[in-house]
């Protein structure tokens, strides 16, 4: 969109716009619009500029980050600021808005042609936007890593560099998170080779598996669920919402990535079944409704989801009613719940959200299901999978340890 208006006008029409298309609070709308919006129409002001000015505002931004890492303002002042920019400049360029909810700035920051570099990358790449971000956030670290041991020109890249870089992340993540780097940062490397950029034989460092301490993670205990549970206030609609949505984890082993994207069609009430695609996989599984998943199901259904055409299950609880935002969101309230409990939470001790579907699979392993059925019930692509939940069973493994009676050979004093 190619005019020029003024601040004072932008602003008036994109509150107005806050308020009519995103359903947002006339409290909200006028701490935004009289709040930060007035500092950023102060700035330009002070600058002599009455009008839209897209340069100036960048500038703005640039100060504003520069003020936030310094720690002059505190986070949310500028995540605020920083949310009213984008509005600003969204309904300039479309005329409207859109609900949308930004990732904190990246840590790892570029130098300018780093980030020409991983612009260039990621338009190559065709994936939503949360995997854009990931792949954003590996290569981000590579360059910052690369820059740390001296190397500003990705085209000095040397094998043992690249060895280098594999070897710290091995030392920091999971064992997850590990696989992902290495297949994003293969693609980089890719993307590096097809664009004559960088020729070293790379193929070899990503197909040798890395070798880590791993632990078993114990699932979440029986008891415990049920102390989530009683935290739950069901007189609300939140409560209606998140006791149908732990349900799902904990009695169909269902991902939070699942749970989000479940559609009020997925649902056969009549056979009692439930009928997803799974995410992760892509494979379609149908899973038998338990009568306290169908019971929360019909609570959340007929007495607290908002009336919309949103086709999606569970909604948000503040207006616009559209589908949770991603599955992070899930882990969150499922983690206050547990503080809420008493129960101690860590990173990666393994009691998130999915430790409900961990718990699922030692609970049919323990009761004797085959682990053919259990693949089927947790929707893996094959048995192997389901093997790691031998490993919580804890009731079988002792009927497996020998009686020291057995040894032979006398005690010597």
């Amino acid at each position: 969109m190619d005019r020029r208006i003024l601040l004072d006008d932008l602003i008036d029409q994109t509150s107005v716009c806050m308020r009519d298309k995103l359903k947002l609070s006339p409290r909200t709308v006028y701490g935004q619009s009289y709040g930060y919006m007035k500092v950023i129409r102060d700035y330009c002001s002070a600058h002599g500029e009455e009008y839209y000015n897209p340069i100036l505002l960048r500038e703005f931004q640039q100060e504003l980050e520069s003020r936030y890492e310094l720690g002059e303002i505190k986070q949310d002042h500028y995540l605020g600021k920083r949310k009213c920019l984008e509005r600003l400049t969204e309904y300039y360029n479309t005329g409207t808005l859109s609900w949308t909810m930004h990732k904190l700035k990246q840590k790892y920051r570029l130098f300018d042609e780093d980030k020409a570099l991983l612009e260039e990358f990621l338009q190559t790449l065709v994936r939503d936007p949360n995997t854009s971000y990931d792949y954003s956030w590996v290569i981000r670290r590579y360059l910052n890593y690369l820059r740390s041991i001296g190397i500003t020109d990705v085209r000095k890249i040397k094998t043992s560099d690249l060895a280098g870089f594999i070897l710290s992340c091995s030392k920091e993540v999971t064992r997850g998170s590990l696989r992902n780097i290495l297949s994003y940062a293969k693609r980089f490397h890719e993307f590096l080779r097809d664009t004559g950029r960088l020729d070293i034989p790379f193929e070899g460092l990503f197909s040798v598996s890395v070798t880590r301490e791993e632990k078993i993670q114990q699932p979440l205990t029986t008891q415990e669920l049920n102390r989530i549970l009683e935290q739950i206030d069901l007189r609300t609609v939140k409560g209606k919402r998140n006791l149908a949505i732990i349900l799902l984890g904990a009695e169909l082993g269902l991902r939070a990535s699942d749970i989000i994207n479940l559609k009020l069609t997925d649902i056969d009430w009549v056979r009692k079944e439930l009928h997803i695609q799974q995410q992760k996989t892509g494979y379609p599984v149908k899973l038998p409704l338990t009568e306290k998943a169908a019971a929360a199901l019909r609570d959340y259904i007929l007495n607290g989801r908002r009336q919309t055409d949103c086709e999606f299950l569970f909604l948000k609880l503040r207006p616009p009613y559209e589908k949770i935002g991603d599955a992070v969101a899930l882990g969150c309230m499922f983690r206050s719940y547990q503080k809420a409990a008493g129960i101690e939470h860590s990173a990666f001790d393994g009691k998130g959200f999915h430790s409900l579907r961990r718990r699922l699979g030692r609970e049919l392993v323990i009761d004797g299901v085959p682990l053919a059925t259990i693949s089927q019930v947790l929707g893996h692509r094959d048995m192997e999978a389901a093997k790691q939940y031998i490993s919580l069973d804890s009731v079988h493994l002792q009927e497996c340890a020998l009686d020291f009676s057995l040894i032979g050979g006398r005690r010597h004093d």
